[in-house]
């Protein structure tokens, strides 16, 4: 595979940002795929590490993009911009494509025109090892939170054709209503037509986390998508991400901001109970995540607000009393409300 490929089919944009780690593994993933009619664009987002000397043995068979640290979501709309594809996949420069990722997706896009774009499971793993073989469950709240499986979302199921891309099932449809109850998409999975991207717009560089779950949100109200269930990607996860507590709250905090943006629409809809329901789970989602990080206040502020939109939450009035509870006992009796749950 060239660098100089014109027209390829696929664009496999790789931002990336001080991953000298694991920008190697990342790009040799993509370079051993069996499926060769694509380009690697990676978007340097200002790396300060040897990013840039470890790339360059892969200069002449891949498109190299520098700039000025400018965060992820202006890095992946200038790969978006330089991407010749007719279809475009994002790997974060941590992940790791699987044997057969890019060849079975164009399969399903080529064959299907009318979807926007294909996404799959995938596995999580650490420096340590594999944490989870499939990794949407353990990942998204959405499916504890609804008591649904990916299947039930979609509205059309076919069994994919043995011809040496695989024999996996495919579930397709407009997936909207239950994406706003929570995000089921890790970028890392996702080919997407470029021409239904673009009209879609660019990720939002202002909001501090979750674009792609804003960004997912408008693509999927825009066009149907498909869903293999079988496993294409290794999504890394860091230990900072499973113990930064504020960042929790960031990201709670920021999903309110996205619900909220589509409260008219809700509205005009008909479906004001819908986003009502939405977003007193998501003040009491953040009054817990106040209370482990003993800003007491603010968890009561939340609870208050999720129990003027339903009066009937026993739950909220519950952690309303346990907001009370002074200083450091606050969190120990908070983990152990939780321990009790069957």
């Amino acid at each position: 595979m060239e660098a100089k490929n014109a027209m390829p089919t696929v664009s496999v944009v790789i931002p990336t940002y001080n991953n000298e780690r694991y920008i190697v593994e990342a790009l040799e993933s993509v370079l051993s795929q069996t499926y060769d009619d694509h380009e690697v664009v990676v978007v340097d987002d200002g790396s300060t590490d040897a990013t840039r000397r470890l790339l360059e043995p892969y200069l002449d068979r891949i498109r190299y993009h520098h700039q000025e640290n400018r965060g992820l979501a202006v890095a992946r709309n200038v790969g978006l911009d330089l991407a010749k594809g007719k279809y475009v996949t994002y790997l974060d420069g941590d992940d790791v494509m699987l044997s057969g990722n890019l060849e079975i997706k164009a399969a399903v896009m080529e064959s299907r025109p009318d979807l926007g774009g294909v996404f799959s499971d995938f596995c999580v793993f650490s420096d340590a090892g594999i944490l989870h073989k499939r990794g949407e469950k353990p990942t998204f709240q959405f499916f504890r939170k609804t008591g649904k499986d990916m299947p039930e979302i979609f509205t059309s199921t076919e069994k994919m054709a043995p011809d040496g891309v695989g024999s996996a099932t495919l579930y397709s449809g407009r997936i909207f209503d239950w994406l706003f109850q929570g995000n089921v998409i890790l970028p890392s999975t996702m080919v997407f037509r470029k021409d239904t991207a673009l009209r879609v717009g660019k990720f939002l560089p202002h909001l501090r986390t979750q674009q792609d779950y804003e960004y997912w949100l408008r693509f999927s109200k825009l066009a149907p998508l498909g869903y293999i269930d079988d496993v294409y990607v290794k999504y890394r996860r860091h230990a900072k991400q499973l113990t930064d507590r504020s960042n929790i709250a960031r990201v709670i905090e920021t999903s309110m901001r996205i619900i909220e943006s589509y409260e008219e629409e809700f509205r005009a809809n008909g479906k004001e109970d819908v986003f009502r329901k939405r977003k007193t789970e998501k003040l009491l989602d953040l009054s817990k995540a106040y209370i482990r990080m003993d800003r007491a206040r603010q968890a009561r502020d939340a609870l208050a607000q999720s129990i003027r939109l339903d009066p009937g939450q026993a739950s909220c009035y519950a952690y309303y009393l346990l907001s009370f509870v002074p200083g450091p006992m606050i969190r120990y009796v908070y983990d152990k409300i939780r321990s009790a749950r069957p």
